[in-house]
This record gives structure tokens, sequence and C-alpha cells, in this order.
């Protein structure tokens, strides 16, 4: 679906953040977006970098935190899977904003974050280095941009080998067409 609502004739240049051992930065790659992936663990880029040479995939995999990753790029779409989470809470709303920056006008940003909710126990893999979202907080910070979806869904999992669940948010939103 990501395709065709961006397709890459249009929306040529990807930033991945926390692209871990690279799938989601290959499939971009493999369609015929111009990828950078981002990640601060070494081991997981080195895998990013041999699946992309094994499916003959010409992707930029740079050993960096999201947290002080700076470009003088924009980027047609900056996207993260589960990786926000990571930042502690009083450090995203500079971070997103520092994104926002880097994205062209008329732009996306595609961000899934895990979500506290009191009646959902943490799953028995939580790592303690995570900050869970509140209930909408992730929309709240696109409110200057046209949100094109936004969702909360609550997800089985089976990741640990226990059986639990996630509460996922969603956002894909548009930077506005700045005036000329």
């Amino acid at each position: 679906k990501l395709l065709q609502m961006f397709p890459p004739a249009k929306y040529r240049t990807v930033l991945e953040l926390g692209c871990g051992e690279g799938r989601d930065a290959v499939f971009f790659g493999m369609n015929r977006y111009d990828v950078t992936a981002i990640d601060n663990v070494s081991t997981g880029i080195e895998k990013g970098i041999q699946l992309a040479a094994a499916n003959q995939i010409q992707a930029d995999f740079l050993c960096a935190d999201i947290r002080s990753f700076t470009s003088k790029t924009e980027y047609d779409m900056i996207y993260g899977f589960r990786v926000l989470h990571y930042i502690p809470p009083r450090e995203r709303q500079a971070l997103i904003q520092r994104y926002q920056e880097m994205t062209r006008s008329m732009g996306v940003h595609i961000f899934t974050v895990c979500v506290e909710k009191s009646f959902v126990p943490l799953p028995p893999d939580h790592e303690l280095e995570t900050y869970l979202f509140k209930s909408g907080e992730l929309f709240e910070y696109y409110s200057n941009w046209k949100l094109l979806y936004i969702n909360e869904d609550i997800v089985d999992c089976n990741s640990s080998g226990i059986p639990h669940q996630h509460v996922i948010d969603t956002v894909i939103a548009q930077k506005f067409e700045e005036p000329a």
C-alpha cells in the first residue's frame, strides 16, 4: 500500500531510522527508492549491508544514533518502525522537529510506536530502556502537518515465545506545501 501512496518516482529519497538488520531498507531499495538507513548497532548495520548486497540493492547503511544524526539532504520520506519509543520523552519533540526540518515540502513521515495502556500488561520481553508513548502523543507532534493516516491497534505478538500484546500507534503525515 505504501508503494501506491508514495511511488518512488515522486518520493525518491527515504531515510529509515532504526533500521535494525535492514529488511525494510532493502524492501525500499528493491522498489527503486534511494535509501539511507541508520541504526546505532554496528552488527545490525553489517547485516543490512550483507542483505542489500545479496539482493543486489544499493542502499547507504550508516551506524549512527538517531538522536544525533544530521544531514543536509532533504528527504521525501522518513520512516521508523517501532524505534521512537527508545527516545526519552523529554527529547522527543525536538528530535521529531529536527527530522521534520530534514523533510522536503510535501514529504511524508511514517512512524509506528509502542503505547502504554493500563489494561495491556507490559510484554515479557519489555526492555528497560524503552519509554512507551502515551495514547495519541505521536499524533500531536504532527499537528501542523496533514495527517493522512492515524491508527491505534492492539496487536498479538509471540516474539519472546510467550504470547502477549502490544499497543501500536501509527502515523502517516505529510508536510504542507510551503508558500513561495
